[in-house]
């Protein structure tokens, strides 16, 4: 990575730095631009640092690196001119975090990634993609309208062009299929021109480092992604941050509201993590129509491992029991399965919310009510704020949990969370 121009000097401490990674060099380029606008409406000052590394789409344009300000043109923002990045590169990442906190220290930080997102499912769009025999080429800019043009194999419908969601545009572009077809989906920060992304692993890694590094977690650690908000892939970062903040269900393209959320930030710097992830909860659904399923939810990361805890207890209730005298307990299974089908569910079709189908597992099945009633206990105690806007998602309580109607994906085996009951129950219901 080539470093065109000096970084700035090691400013003064702030009350907030705030870091977003926008990995940008795929099919949402064009809101990375409209979130750099709303992001200038509050702009930086003595007691926030607002920080941006953003990778485009466009053949030929540098990433750069901003302290973002009002009123200014961009150019005037511009700290560092990086070349070109691969933003699933977990050096890429870790070296941006690094040099954020180092020359822009404050009281409390926040790390927001930007990108498309599938929870914790790691699988490899790009090798699938070509394994398909389909064109996993990157995005490209019209020279008249500078809009990105998407490669004709991966176009949704023009009349949805604007209308992007940020899961995974490849979903519609290996089978043109409705979103229950089963497709392959990636996980974080993804980048069209390298073809790679972040993993669960990495991401985790690079949070560990940093944290390790600068003798301190992230107050707040957020996710403008789709389908974060789920256990596997937050208690990945669970011992880097205090705060973690992200949706259930997927994002609309525009994702987070930063002109009415950073503004807000300005006026009350010393505002708290907690404080500070309720409000993005509050403007990003209010920022929607009610016609539109969203979910946000803002969790106490100290209090995660209870819902572990929890989850893996029920885990091993029903593992225990999917056996009768040596043969399966096919009861059991169709009481699973119809709690399974009941329970709320997302674009993702193996997640489902934790608390809801721990209900439901409990109407069919009695036997589950108290491992049930802890886990709403527990996932109560985690979710400092949590909406769920539409008929749609409205059971969502803001903590999904991976649960596949058919195999179980193997590199869910190298997540933190599959070491316990919960991975014991998915096995002895899923592997027969």
């Amino acid at each position: 990575m080539s470093k065109k121009a000096a970084t700035a000097p090691t400013a003064a401490e702030a009350d907030w730095t705030i870091l977003v990674y926008m990995a940008g060099d795929n099919d949402l380029d064009d809101f990375g631009a409209d979130d750099i606008r709303e992001i200038k409406k509050a702009g930086s000052t003595d007691r926030v640092h607002i920080l941006v590394q953003r990778d485009t789409a466009a053949r030929g344009i540098p990433a750069y690196r901003y302290r973002v300000q009002k009123g200014t043109p961009m150019e005037k923002d511009v700290l560092m001119k990086l070349g070109e990045t691969n933003t699933g590169d977990p050096k890429v990442l870790a070296d941006f975090l690094d040099w954020g906190l180092k020359n822009y220290p404050a009281k409390r930080t926040m790390a927001v990634l930007w990108n498309h997102g599938s929870g914790w499912d790691d699988t490899d769009v790009y090798a699938e993609a070509r394994r398909r025999g389909l064109n996993p080429a990157p995005a490209r800019r019209s020279a008249a309208t500078g809009r990105a043009i998407l490669p004709p194999t991966f176009v949704r419908a023009a009349s949805h062009a604007r209308k992007r969601f940020r899961s995974s545009f490849f979903l519609s572009a290996f089978e043109m299929a409705p979103k229950k077809s089963g497709a392959p989906r990636r996980a974080i920060a993804f980048d069209d021109e390298a073809q790679d992304y972040l993993d669960s692993v990495e991401m985790k890694n690079v949070f560990a480092a940093i944290t390790k590094k600068h003798g301190r977690k992230f107050d707040l650690i957020g996710m403008d992604a789709c389908l974060m908000s789920m256990v596997e892939a937050v208690l990945q970062v669970q011992k880097s941050g205090e705060v973690f903040c992200g949706s259930q269900e997927v994002e609309p393209g525009q994702g987070w509201p930063y002109d009415k959320i950073l503004p807000e930030l300005v006026k009350k710097p010393a505002m708290t993590a907690a404080q500070l992830a309720s409000l993005i909860v509050e403007k990003y659904s209010a920022s929607y129509p009610s016609s539109m399923p969203v979910t946000q939810s803002a969790l106490d990361l100290a209090k995660l491992p209870g819902v572990q805890k929890a989850a893996d207890e029920l885990g091993k209730l029903l593992a225990a029991n999917m056996k009768i005298g040596g043969k399966r307990n096919f009861a059991l299974s169709g009481q699973i399965q119809a709690a399974r089908e009941d329970a709320q569910g997302y674009e993702h079709e193996d997640y489902v919310d934790l608390c809801d189908f721990a209900d439901k597992l409990a109407s069919y099945w009695p036997k589950a009510a108290a491992a049930a009633k802890n886990i709403r206990t527990a996932v109560t105690a985690c979710v400092i704020a949590n909406r769920a806007k539409h008929a749609q998602v409205r059971r969502s309580n803001g903590l999904s949990i991976y649960l596949p109607r058919g195999s179980i994906n193997p590199l869910y085996t190298k997540l933190d969370f599959a070491k316990g009951g919960w991975f014991a129950f998915l096995k002895a219901y899923l592997i027969r």
